[in-house]
């Protein structure tokens, strides 16, 4: 017989990778940090992972901070980097935009034609101040 053990860790926000019950790809949303142990005969020393689902900090009598629980959390599951990806923090809140770990940055990666398609502009602006005719 198996034992799982269910224990709340921390609540976090991230972005959906896909639309689920209670969201939309592409929408911050809250989930649930728990870590869940798992001891069977097999393997009589468990194995602790992170499991994530949907929603908002538990009450406390749902996630009792000392002793594990053997109810399974309430609310959808989530699996990391599948149906969702951790959101960036900034500092006017959370980013809708996944963070750097998700690998789906790629858009944004030409920096440096940015800077250079700007420097560009400022030494022309620079160049008619100086030689006005």
């Amino acid at each position: 017989m198996s034992t799982m053990k269910w224990t709340y860790k921390n609540n976090t926000r991230g972005v959906a990778l896909v639309d689920g019950q209670n969201f939309k790809k592409g929408q911050a949303i809250p989930i649930q940090v728990w870590e869940l142990y798992i001891d069977s005969r097999g393997n009589p020393k468990g194995s602790t992972r992170d499991v994530y689902y949907y929603g908002n900090a538990p009450m406390p009598e749902e996630a009792p901070a000392p002793p594990p629980t053997m109810m399974r959390p309430k609310g959808e599951e989530l699996y990391l980097g599948k149906s969702f990806d951790k959101a960036k923090e900034t500092s006017t809140g959370v980013s809708s935009t996944p963070s750097q770990s998700g690998g789906t940055m790629e858009e944004l990666s030409n920096n440096k034609t940015v800077m250079w398609l700007g420097l560009i502009v400022v030494g022309y602006f620079a160049y008619k101040y100086y030689y006005k005719k």
